[in-house]
């Protein structure tokens, strides 16, 4: 690989002799460390012993389930950075919405009359959150609630002032997803996409 694992007598080399290398029993997931070189090195070297000891060691199952985690981690991430964004972009603008209220807003004006279970079951997120997400929003007249007859149902729609503060939100939130996929062509997008819909269906089986 052109990468020196230690050196002997100042020169660099890929087989050095093993008197030239330390050995000692704690490495990560018990495999040997060397400790010749630099720290770099020994960086390099840990990880490439560590990949190729797992795949010998790992079943076709078991290294399955490794790389769906890594896809769960990846995921997790993208979503952190995708929140992460779009707080600062919303407190930059100045609109008063932190990034939940402004997920909140956007559900009720896509789901008019929708209800705060509907919220709830949607987002993953706990009644008492929701419950004070949505009474945010109805001081600041941003949404309002109307009675269903002769039911305990109260629907939830946006007023004009709610729609307005969404619009504006949609634009931050359109610049975040743009920077998000930058870099990929319409046929990754697209592919992306699909990949992304079987997986928000496979959640709702």
């Amino acid at each position: 690989m052109g990468i020196a694992a230690c050196s002997t007598r100042g020169r660099p080399t890929l087989n050095p002799p093993r008197s030239a290398i330390g050995w000692k029993q704690t490495g990560v997931e018990g495999f040997p460390t060397m400790y010749c070189g630099t720290a770099r090195q020994r960086r390099l070297l840990l990880a490439i012993v560590s990949d190729a000891s797992a795949r010998h060691y790992m079943g076709n199952d078991q290294m399955q389930a490794h790389r769906d985690i890594e896809i769960l981690n990846l995921i997790n991430a993208l979503a952190h950075q995708a929140t992460a964004a779009m707080q600062r972009s919303l407190r930059d603008a100045e609109l008063g919405l932190v990034a939940m209220e402004a997920r909140t807003l956007r559900f009720i004006a896509r789901h008019p009359g929708c209800t705060q279970n509907d919220i709830v079951r949607e987002s993953g997120r706990d009644k008492a959150q929701v419950a004070r997400i949505i009474k945010v929003l109805l001081e600041r007249g941003e949404v309002r609630k109307t009675a269903v007859a002769g039911s305990k149902r109260q629907q939830l729609d946006v007023t004009p002032a709610g729609a307005k503060s969404h619009g504006k939100a949609e634009v931050l939130r359109t610049a975040v997803a743009e920077t998000l996929v930058a870099g990929l062509g319409a046929k990754e997008r697209k592919e992306l996409e699909r990949m992304l819909r079987r997986m928000a269906e496979n959640r709702q089986e």
